[in-house]
């Protein structure tokens, strides 16, 4: 699960409903956005569920709706802003499990130190988070329990949050190794709007037509996703996330062939979900993916010092939903979906 942005003509309409970027003094600057949170498959690259909302949006706040898209055996993996006290409530009631990258002020309290290095924590949701949701009708628990896993991240220590409390079922460093496979998502990000998508701006001014547009396109990833994940079982061992987007022609067998990793033979202790439930299962040392090691589609947000000189979104399907959250998240940093 992640966040994204889609730029938009700089029409009066887009700039109302969804807003954009702004400087210091309020005045708005660049195009207007379409903020997207993104639930996909890791293994096939297939979107499965996303929320789109207006750039002031929350993604956090968008990701608490893809909660319902989730079951039972589910891992959702994400990013660094992700994680609070009500996300873990609303995805382990569907009963999946989150393991989020937690930011440093998100360690909680200890508990209970584990053999292997991870640790039990609790946490509580702060009390301007608790009036807030109390004024929107939201019920929160009054703590968490999850277990935090210390680990390394271009040679800085950083930490993972997880639902999956047992150390023995779910090893330490199993789920660092899931952890590491989060990349792929911005893979599907680069094929929905570089190879699908117009690689600029999407080309409607009405903000109507910018809904029409950004469905069809994720409804054709999906499609082509399915159809590449079902090509690599009918032919020679295939990874599923190996095959590019350009080589899944119906008329074209794939270009090349890409050999399974070696790696993938040993089962997949947490089942997920997809196509071909159990599929690929986890690697037990996965080599270092190379994609850039920042998180590219994670960008602080441009707050206006006046906020009655920005753009204001109208309320609608895809208004604007102040992120509640505020409290649990550090503003003016650089925060990763």
């Amino acid at each position: 699960m992640d966040g994204t942005q889609f730029d938009l003509p700089d029409s009066v309409s887009n700039g109302n409903t969804f807003d954009g970027p702004s400087t210091t003094g309020g005045l708005p600057f660049g195009f207007p956005q379409v903020r997207a949170v993104v639930l996909a498959e890791t293994g096939t690259h297939g979107v499965l569920d996303a929320r789109l909302g207006g750039y002031q949006d929350g993604e956090r706040r968008l990701a608490y709706q893809l909660a319902d898209s989730t079951s039972s055996g589910d891992l959702v993996i994400a990013d660094r802003g992700f994680w609070s006290v009500e996300s873990a409530r609303v995805f382990t009631v569907t009963g999946a499990d989150l393991l989020v990258r937690l930011q440093s002020n998100h360690l909680g309290t200890l508990q209970e130190e584990l053999p292997d290095g991870s640790y039990l924590s609790m946490s509580r949701p702060g009390k301007e988070v608790r009036l807030r949701a109390g004024r929107e009708g939201r019920t929160l628990p009054s703590h968490t329990i999850y277990r935090v896993i210390t680990f390394t991240k271009d040679d800085k220590v950083a930490f993972l949050g997880t639902t999956l409390l047992d150390r023995e079922q779910y090893p330490a460093a199993e789920l660092v190794a899931l952890y590491r496979e989060r990349w792929e998502i911005e893979l599907a990000f680069d094929e929905i709007k570089n190879h699908l998508g117009p690689g600029s701006p999407i080309r409607s001014r009405p903000p109507e037509g910018v809904r029409q547009d950004l469905w069809p396109y994720i409804a054709v990833h999906h499609a082509i996703r399915r159809f590449a994940h079902t090509a690599a079982l009918s032919g020679p061992a295939l990874d599923t996330d190996r095959v590019s987007l350009s080589e899944v022609r119906p008329d074209h067998p794939p270009k090349r062939s890409v050999p399974a990793r070696s790696q993938y033979g040993q089962a997949h202790p947490v089942p997920h979900r997809g196509w071909a439930r159990g599929t690929k299962p986890l690697a037990r040392s996965p080599p270092e993916p190379e994609v850039p090691t920042g998180d590219q589609e994670a960008q602080p947000l441009a707050r206006a010092a006046d906020p009655s000189k920005t753009r204001r979104c109208q309320a609608g399907p895809l208004g604007p939903q102040p992120d509640d959250e505020g409290q649990d998240q550090p503003t003016g940093g650089k925060t990763d979906a």
